[in-house]
């Protein structure tokens, strides 16, 4: 899923939106945002609280709050003489955030890049009924490996790697990075039951929901294949969208691309039998 990330980014840098705004809002320090792989991460150098500082932000509606370890001093008298105060900075809007916990609940539950939840349901059954989202990282040659979770209260992020930069084995993020963050889990869970809580992550009311077509994720309408006008139809499903919803069809249906790979795309799609396609001239 690298390829789409791309090109995502692309989009966003050839439509001059202001990237840099959101990564500031979020204390993170990019030199150089026209670096091809910054939205795989790379060009960026984070640490473990400015992870679990990001992700805590999704799970919370879209708004950061900057991560801090004291939250009161008082003398020996019990005067409070010093109470932190929290800056809530909007980053995402709630509807946007709300999209993003559905999609990252996948990451954590289908298992396909961490074992985490598997291991915890081994552990502690119920720690694992918390409503869990998260999300996993590599970089090359198993360098470093991440894992971060967040329930609708709490945020926990884990990351392994050599201080030498050598590579670690390859089954470090899938494997053991997961068994240490359901230790984690599990230990914080038999220490304080009600620290993941029990909400669950629901849509905002301000989402959009567009039926699309599974096969370009846009609405089924005509498009012209070819010299041909076609009404394009077939299997959809729900999409959706924090602002004005899904766009209507289009010959250049994704994010990308040259013209060769959308002859390609065409090509395919028209000798799909889950595609159907009648001319409508």
């Amino acid at each position: 899923m690298n390829i789409p990330a791309y090109w995502t980014y692309q989009m966003l840098l050839n439509h001059n939106v202001d990237i840099a705004s959101y990564m500031k809002k979020m204390n993170y320090s990019v030199d150089n945002y026209a670096i091809e792989s910054l939205p795989l991460g790379g060009g960026i150098e984070t640490t473990v609280l400015q992870q679990v500082n990001a992700y805590q932000m999704i799970s919370n509606g879209g708004v950061y709050m900057k991560g801090y370890l004291v939250d009161s001093i008082t003398n020996n008298k019990g005067d409070v003489i010093y109470q932190h105060k929290a800056n809530p900075v909007r980053v995402f809007s709630e509807a946007t955030a709300s999209i993003l916990n559905q999609l990252l609940k996948d990451v954590v539950k289908g298992g396909a890049t961490t074992e985490f939840y598997k291991d915890l349901q081994a552990l502690n059954s119920q720690a694992a009924q918390a409503d869990w989202s998260g999300k996993t990282g590599t970089t090359d040659n198993y360098t470093d490996v991440w894992l971060m979770l967040s329930t609708p209260k709490v945020t926990l992020g884990g990351w392994a790697g050599n201080d030498d930069n050598t590579s670690l084995d390859s089954m470090a993020g899938y494997k053991y990075n997961a068994q240490y963050m359901a230790d984690l889990v599990n230990s914080i869970y038999n220490a304080h039951a009600n620290t993941f809580g029990t909400d669950k992550y629901n849509l905002s009311s301000n989402v959009i929901k567009s039926t699309v077509l599974k096969a370009t994720g846009l609405q089924p309408g005509t498009v012209t294949v070819n010299g041909r006008s076609l009404n394009v139809s077939g299997e959809t499903t729900t999409s959706y969208w924090a602002k004005t919803g899904a766009g209507n069809m289009t010959y250049k249906f994704a994010i990308g691309g040259t013209d060769s790979d959308y002859t390609k795309a065409w090509d395919a799609l028209l000798h799909n039998p889950a595609i159907k396609t009648n001319s409508s001239n």
